[in-house]
């Protein structure tokens, strides 16, 4: 008991860093555990990962839009999204990003990159064959199975909900 007296106050302060830590790693971060296979042989079932919630700009939950963007998603970095069909969260990578040229193939598929995407008919009739502001495509590393934008076209950057940091 004298212990905890004596050092009443370095515990109080390891205690109050320890709270501090774990109120910037929940505001920040968030940990999944992953569901289906659409990321093998990158992502397992069952692998755990990390996701970077403020990776890209300043969300608000509540309208599911971005207030504030300080980066834009790149090239094959995965990322957490809000599938559009489903409206789950899902895993996916970056498969294309705003301003890639394309190729259309039929009256609402293109071709990027050699693989075929169906594509809203609005959106093409807006472009000039380029992947619009603020649209990406986006891909699961098992094509055979996975649920992606070659299913249901573009994605909006508000469907995407940070960044993958980690995963195990």
């Amino acid at each position: 008991m004298r212990i905890f007296k004596a050092h009443k106050y370095e515990l109080a302060s390891i205690l109050a860093a320890c709270l501090f830590l774990i109120t910037l790693i929940k505001l920040f971060l968030s940990f999944y555990i992953v569901k289906g296979e659409s990321m093998t042989p990158a992502i397992f079932e069952k692998n755990w990962i990390v996701n970077h919630k403020f990776a890209y700009g300043l969300r608000i939950k509540k309208h599911q839009k971005y207030l504030l963007l300080w980066k834009t998603p790149q090239k094959n970095e995965m990322v957490l999204i809000k599938d559009p069909i489903t409206n789950k969260i899902a895993i996916k990578k970056i498969f294309a990003i705003p301003g890639e040229k394309f190729k259309q193939i039929e009256k609402n598929t293109i071709c990027i990159h050699d693989l075929n995407f169906k594509i809203d008919e609005n959106i093409l009739k807006k472009n000039t064959k380029k992947i619009p502001e603020d649209h990406y495509l986006v891909i699961g590393e098992n094509k055979q199975i996975s649920l992606d934008s070659r299913d249901y076209g573009f994605i909006k950057i508000d469907n995407i909900l940070g960044k993958i940091i980690y995963y195990f």
